[in-house]
């Protein structure tokens, strides 16, 4: 499940300084293709992230 709210703010500023990709990965916002490959969902993220 995908950190919303003050649980995502505190989840980023938990991780600190880790790359974009490590960061909206740790914060729930991937989703699995079709063919078995992650997505990371970054729009999702930071339209979460705008709103907290």
């Amino acid at each position: 499940m995908a950190l919303i709210g003050s649980d995502l703010l505190a989840k980023v500023k938990e991780l600190g300084d880790v790359s974009k990709s490590d960061l909206v990965r740790a914060a729930g916002y991937v989703s699995t293709k079709k063919d078995g490959n992650e997505r990371l969902n970054f729009t999702a993220f930071y339209e979460a992230l705008l709103e907290a």
